[in-house]
């Protein structure tokens, strides 16, 4: 009697078709954890207006007035630096005059355009109901913005001229693909990511200034001179 309870007690506890006492390996192959994706870095491009632009835009008329294509600018590059818009608009004037109607304050004694007096057209004449202006960056109303790799070395931009908020949405997205990074190889990646194939003191002073401000506003962390995304 003895002999048959402890079979029957050895039966219970060792099933022979109980797949739940399998060994370790093999459940560790029938239910292998979840992969972790890495987020794919697809980002805009960012193209400076140009000639062919205003051309294409004009087909039929002969000229534009400049609030026009102070307009067409901005809605091409925004989020864009004032001097950018200034910029462009200078280089179309030197190259294609004849396509654009400048008012006559505009001009320097010398015949040129006046540099100043244009920021000042832009900073008090773009279209109000689309656009903001958040100290020198135009931003277009109501957009989400991301960080921009530039179509070609001529779209480069300054590191001043790259809006900061462009360069905040850079440094999360570097951290989500490699959640923690040494602060100088965050610089350099996100450098990178906006063409530029060395860090300068211009561009490192300008991520670096962002890396700050992200700190303080509680978005990242820094520990032991790691840079990582803040838990919530």
């Amino acid at each position: 009697m003895v002999r048959v309870i402890a079979e029957i007690e050895a039966a219970r506890w060792f099933p022979e078709e109980d797949s739940t006492y399998k060994d370790q390996d093999e459940l560790v192959i029938e239910n292998p954890l979840p992969s972790i994706e890495r987020e794919e870095m697809t980002l805009p491009i960012y193209e400076k207006f140009s000639v062919f632009d205003l051309t294409r835009i004009l087909s039929s008329k002969r000229a534009v007035n400049i609030y026009d294509v102070v307009r067409m600018v901005i809605e091409k590059e925004a989020p864009v630096h004032l001097d950018e818009v200034v910029s462009r608009i200078s280089m179309l004037f030197d190259t294609r005059p004849d396509l654009l109607q400048v008012n006559w304050d505009m001009y320097t004694k010398s015949g040129n355009i006046s540099r100043k007096n244009l920021r000042e057209f832009v900073m008090t004449q773009f279209p109000r109901n689309s656009f903001v202006l958040q100290g020198d960056f135009l931003l277009k109303r109501n957009e989400r913005i991301l960080p921009r790799q530039s179509a070609s070395r001529n779209d480069m931009r300054k590191p001043e001229h790259i809006p900061p908020v462009e360069i905040q949405e850079a440094i999360k997205l570097c951290l989500k693909n490699a959640f923690t990074m040494d602060r100088e190889d965050l610089k350099t990646d996100v450098a990178r990511l906006f063409g530029f194939k060395r860090t300068g003191t211009n561009i490192s002073t300008v991520i670096d200034n962002e890396v700050s401000l992200l700190v303080r506003n509680h978005e990242i962390q820094v520990q032991d001179g790691k840079v990582s995304i803040r838990k919530a």
